[in-house]
């Protein structure tokens, strides 16, 4: 009872709401409620004790990450309670996670990622003088596919606090109340949610299996082998542990194994036996960004996206690009 009361005190869901606003001040749904930000929070606070705090609508959205991406906002209310959530459940969870887990950790990211994955075809090629070949796994449509009951088991191993466990289930099932199935792209809560479910992946291939060379970004992972026979029986066994143990689907389209003389695609990056070059889809975002730092000027946001590109080709042979990125700052 204790922990909830904290949890849900104005002062707690305060310092939740500065982390929110970070780099959101400017927008008009978090310029309205930061008018009557005192009196949001007393109620908002006075909803979660009571037990009356009902999760608004989502608006949804599309967006192009290459692909269509269904996305889903909450109200800015809801997304104050998501980073309290989240703050809570972070560090409860990542100290578990494994370190080659990459994906909405602090110190990891894409970036990281692709040197690990890197690192892995250079000592499996024994410094590339043998062929290495690399097996790419994507879980099939695995955000609308996450099961609450099995979502919300894995929460109750780490909490015990049946009020907070409460609200985890309320927000859990917002998106969907209808099915049993599925969390929104676009709550902060999902990124944490999504790295509980798949350290199961992770646990199995890593503990279970013993497989060292193993990488995992979001819903996409990685092994890296010499052994092309071997990869394609360790797909099976990842393929039957998703559907039976998580009720997730491995189609055989999202799994592929290639060799480094091939050209193996990781996260935005093409590794070749003569290094990693980036795909056409991130030399034309990256494009973008530059042009749009050009035309409409260099403000943070901009900054923070050219400065994520410049990471992501740091470790890939594209120099004019990096140096068109770096002039959009200096300019």
């Amino acid at each position: 009872m204790k922990f909830f009361n904290e949890f849900a005190s104005i002062g707690n869901l305060h310092a939740a709401w500065k982390k929110f606003r970070s780099g959101k001040s400017d927008r008009p749904d978090v310029i309205v409620f930061e008018r009557h930000l005192e009196s949001e929070l007393t109620k908002l606070s006075e909803e979660l004790l009571a037990g009356t705090y009902v999760h608004g609508d989502y608006h949804k959205f599309f967006v192009r990450d290459p692909k269509y991406r269904e996305i889903h906002k909450a109200t800015v209310r809801d997304r104050v309670v998501h980073q309290a959530i989240y703050s809570i459940l972070y560090p409860i969870f990542d100290q578990r996670f494994f370190f080659d887990s990459y994906s909405c950790r602090l110190n990891k990211g894409t970036q990281a990622a692709i040197a690990k994955i890197w690192q892995y075809i250079r000592k499996e090629s024994k410094n590339f003088n043998r062929e290495v070949y690399v097996f790419h796994g994507d879980v099939d449509t695995f955000f609308a596919c996450v099961d609450h009951n099995i979502l919300f088991r894995f929460l109750t191993r780490k909490i015990r606090d049946w009020k907070y466990l409460s609200l985890c289930k309320r927000i859990i099932i917002s998106y969907n109340p209808e099915k049993v199935k599925g969390i929104p792209l676009g709550n902060l809560t999902s990124q944490i949610f999504a790295n509980v479910y798949l350290h199961e992946l992770d646990y199995f291939i890593k503990q279970k299996l013993g497989i060292a060379s193993y990488v995992r970004y979001n819903d996409d992972f990685f092994v890296v082998s010499a052994d092309k026979d071997f990869l394609i029986k360790l797909s099976l066994e990842i393929k039957e542990f998703l559907m039976l143990k998580l009720k997730l689907s491995l189609p055989e389209d999202k799994i592929i194994i290639r060799s480094l003389s091939q050209g193996i695609d990781i996260l935005g990056a093409v590794a070749f036996p003569y290094g990693l070059v980036p795909r056409k889809r991130l030399r034309v975002a990256a494009l973008k960004v530059a042009d749009k730092a050009k035309k409409l000027g260099y403000n943070s946001y901009v900054a923070k996206q050219l400065s994520s590109y410049i990471g992501l080709l740091s470790q890939t042979k594209s120099f004019l690009l990096k140096e068109k990125l770096r002039l959009s700052i200096s300019n």
